[in-house]
Order: C-alpha cells, then structure tokens, then sequence
C-alpha cells in the first residue's frame, strides 16, 4: 500500500507540473501575441501616415501647378526641422539624421478656425486657441482617420506633437525634454537656411515660443503658415514688378522645433559598480561556463515574470548567452559568460542592494553551494564552432527542479552541504578507522590464547554510504570511491530507487550524496 501510494503521489506531481508548465507556455504565447500584434499596430499606423503623407504631397504638387499661392484653405502640410541640443546628442547618441530631422506633420480643416481667432482679435497678441475637448462633432467632421479629437494632429495638441516627434525620432522617447519653437531663416531666395550648430546664437536672432500646452502648439504652428503666406504674397508682388514670373522657393509653411534637455529634470542614476569600466564583452578571446541554484527563503520568488525580465535586462550588457528557469521557489542556470566580463558578472548577481545591487534578494547568498565556474575557459574558436548556448533564455517554469513532487521541497532544511575538502577528510578518515580495525581484528585471530583472556572487539564501523545521484550517462564518465550509482534517467526516477536502496538501513547511518550541482 505504501509503494502504491508512493507511485500515485509521483503521477501526480509530474502531471501537475506538466499542466502547470503548459498554463506558463500559454501565457507566455499570448504575451508574445499581444506584443506582435502590437507591432503590427505600430507598422500599420506607420504605413497610413506615410501613405497619406504621399497623398498630401500630391495634392500639395497639384494645387501648386495650378496656382503659385493658396489663395483658399491653407496648404495640406507642414515641415517641421527638428534640433535638439548637444546634451542630448550626446546623451542619447543620436546619428546625424536624428540631430537634425524633418518631420511632415498634416495641416486639418479645423486649423482654419486658428488662423481667424487671431486675426479677429487682433492679431498675435490676442490669440486664442481651440480647445478641442469641447469642440462639437460638426467642428471636427473633415478629420481624416481620426483615432481621438483632441492628439490625432500634431500641430494641435502636445500630446500628439510628441507622439509625432517620437515616430521619426525614436530615441527621444528615453529621455525628458522641453519644446520650444522658432521662425526658419531663408536666405535670398527664399530657401530655408541651416540651423547653425550654435543653438542659443539661433534662438537670440530668431526669438522662441516655449511649447507647453496645447495653446503653444497651437499658436507655433499658426505663425509659422502666417510666416509662410507672408513669403508668398511678397513673393507674388515681387512678381508682379518684375517682367517674368517665378515660384517661390518655400514650397509649404516650415516651422523650427527646438529639442532641449530639461533643466529641472532629476539627473539619471549613476551606473551600478559593476558596469563601471566594464569591458567590451564581444572582444574576449574565451568563453567561460558556469551554473548556479537559487533557493530564496520564506516567500520564494514572488513575482517569476518580473524576475525574469529583471534578469534578462540586466544580464544584457555582459553578452551573456545560457539556459534559466525561474520559478517560485529559485532559479536554475546553466550560462556561458565572455571571460572578460565575468568578474562584473559576478558581482552583478551577488552585489547587495545598499551598494546599487538588484539581484541580492533573489540570488546572492541564496545561490546553493555558491556559483559553479568552470575553471577552463573555451576558446572563442571552439565555441563559436560548437556553443554551449546561443543565446540567452529565461523561462518561467512550475518548478525549477523536475523532481516529480507535486509540493516543493523545503530546500532550507535540506542535509548539510559538505565543502569539498571536508567530504574528502570524512571519507579518508572513514577508510582510516576501518582499515585500523581489520587488522586489529585479523592480529587478534591469529592470537588465540590471548584472544581467549581479552574482551571481544567491538564490530567494525560502517563506511558512510556515498551514493551518485546524477543520472547514468554522468555517472559512466567516472565517480567517486565507494559511491553507488543510482542509475537513473531523470531526477524523479531517484525516489523509487533511494526507497528501495535505504528500505533496511538504520535511520542514523552516515549518507553522503553528490551530484553536479548539488541540488539532488
């Protein structure tokens, strides 16, 4: 009975574990669903703007054949040169077409209404706005693909100037900044001239409008068209002087958009000590190969997902390659780590978090037996011919362990972990004491007289029983002295065996176990 129910608890924790894992697939399938539809989101409202903006072009080239001005309405467009400043440049690394852009951002009908709030109030110091939040339906009739009436066009909300501004500029959106706008100079010709690389020269000669509401945008973008349809009517005058006709060079109202690094905005955190200096992982000529179990007290690992996360993005910068399970209860790694880069590795996974850490919570002392690093690096050459690993995962699993309990072991009362040499002394020390007793014991035999006076030897003491508990393909690689191999396939085979093994064996009988990585 006792065998039965030993045998229907195992089928039972494996099918558990095996439902488990699949509930953890599936979610991680949908995650990744969801982050590709995502992106298909994001592509297709590329592809729309940029197909519209096709269409703009057109119409624009249209209407620009059939009169040199836009004499009703105003123009399809906008042209919007976006500067930022050289802490950014330099923060964020940008290329040169990131430095300074041109971004096309469509002109709506409502715009119109823009144009007539100043010029029936006087002009720019009497403008007033849109609030498109009360603005009624009829207001916004003739906005084309609107997704919401108040940041679907850039030149009438922050909201989606910035949203703009990210599509074209995309390593923007990792720092904060403030917005401010500017006329473009034009040159004779009435082409738009370069912003000089002096960016406060530029804003002293051309003056600024700080961009912070919706109003700011708003007004930058109407000076801008009253700025261009100046250039056009002085343009057509100065045609009308002139014997021959020419088209001005400023094809569509042109704004100039300053991108400055925010003053006020709380400096971004130091780097973590063990990034500092950090060497160029992709250069080191060996590959180093290194496992580890991490068994958290108390609540485990609360949140696997997360811990994932935080392990992949942490262990990004060292080119780190390998194979991690995370589950409640610790993590399994098997990994691969450029040499160069391994003391930082190191101390990335055991720095405490008063000294800028991340992981002591759930590595660090909790790391079972410490972290196993093969002391011989392999060579570039041979790794790249045949890796380890080839790139980085980090699963979230049921268990870490495939040990077919359907209830996790408490792994902080588990036997004693032995250091090397003191498992190697007790065996020696083992061997010393019987090997001293048999031939006391052999002496005394071949004594039979005094064997006759004296007092019976004791029984000989038992060596401890040192069993190899790593599957049977380890084990023919070599073992210990005195061990038994267990001679199993997996990890949950070792019950049925250990139960038979240790059926009639006295409960306080000394048993030393090994394994690869000290977990069995």
């Amino acid at each position: 009975n006792h065998n039965h129910n030993h045998n229907h608890n195992h089928n039972t924790g494996a099918a558990y574990h095996a439902s488990a894992n699949r509930q953890i697939v599936q979610r991680r399938n949908e995650l990744l669903r969801q982050k590709r539809e995502a992106r298909q989101k994001a592509l297709e409202k590329d592809r729309r703007r940029n197909l519209r903006l096709r269409e703009l072009f057109h119409e624009e080239n249209g209407h620009r054949k059939e009169s040199s001005s836009f004499e009703t309405g105003g123009p399809p467009m906008f042209a919007v040169k976006v500067v930022t400043c050289p802490a950014l440049r330099a923060e964020l690394k940008m290329n040169g077409r990131e430095k300074r852009g041109r971004m096309f951002v469509e002109r709506p009908a409502l715009f119109d209404q823009l144009l007539c709030n100043g010029d029936e109030d006087g002009g720019e110091s009497s403008f007033r706005g849109v609030d498109l939040n009360e603005s009624s339906n009829d207001e916004i009739e003739d906005f084309d693909d609107l997704e919401a009436t108040n940041t679907s066009y850039a030149c009438l909300s922050v909201k989606a100037l910035k949203q703009t501004i990210h599509e074209f500029f995309r390593r923007l959106k990792k720092s904060t900044y403030v917005l401010s706008a500017s006329l473009p100079l034009l040159d004779e010709q009435g082409n738009v001239l370069p912003h000089p690389e002096n960016d406060e020269e530029t804003e002293t000669m051309t003056g600024t409008w700080k961009v912070e509401t919706d109003e700011d945008v708003q007004r930058a973008f109407v000076e801008a068209e009253r700025f261009f349809l100046r250039q056009q009517q002085q343009q057509q005058q100065t045609d009308d002087d002139s014997s021959s006709a020419s088209s001005s060079t400023m094809k569509r109202p042109t704004l100039i958009l300053h991108v400055t690094k925010d003053p006020d905005a709380p400096p971004p955190p130091p780097p973590p000590p063990y990034l500092a200096n950090l060497p160029d992982p992709q250069i080191s000529p060996t590959m180093t190969m290194l496992s580890f179990y991490s068994f958290p007290p108390d609540t485990g690992i609360p949140s696997p997902e997360s811990t994932a996360e935080q392990l992949k993005r942490l262990w990004r910068p060292f080119r780190a390659l390998g194979r991690i399970y995370v589950a409640r209860e610790g993590i399994n790694a098997q990994m691969a780590v450029p040499t160069n880069v391994l003391p930082n590795f190191l101390e990335c996974c055991t720095l405490p978090a008063e000294r800028g850490g991340e992981l002591a919570e759930v590595l660090g002392e909790y790391m079972e037996n410490g972290m196993n690093v093969d002391p011989i690096p392999v060579p570039m050459e041979e790794f790249r011919v045949n890796p380890a690993f080839r790139n980085l995962h980090v699963r979230v699993r049921s268990q870490i362990v495939a040990d077919g309990l359907e209830t996790p072991l408490d792994w902080q009362s588990a036997g004693y972990d032995m250091p090397p040499l003191e498992w190697h002394r007790r065996l020696k020390e083992a061997r010393e004491v019987r090997e001293k007793m048999e031939r006391q014991r052999k002496e005394r035999e071949g004594n039979e007289s005094e064997e006759q006076n004296e007092e019976p030897l004791p029984p000989l003491p038992p060596l401890p029983i040192v069993l190899d508990c790593r599957n049977n393909y380890e084990t023919q690689v070599g073992k210990f002295e005195l061990a038994e191999p267990l001679d199993t396939v997996n990890f949950r085979d070792s019950w049925d065996v250990l139960k038979e093994r240790l059926k009639d064996v006295s409960k306080d009988a000394p048993i030393m176990t090994y394994c690869t990585g000290g977990i069995r």
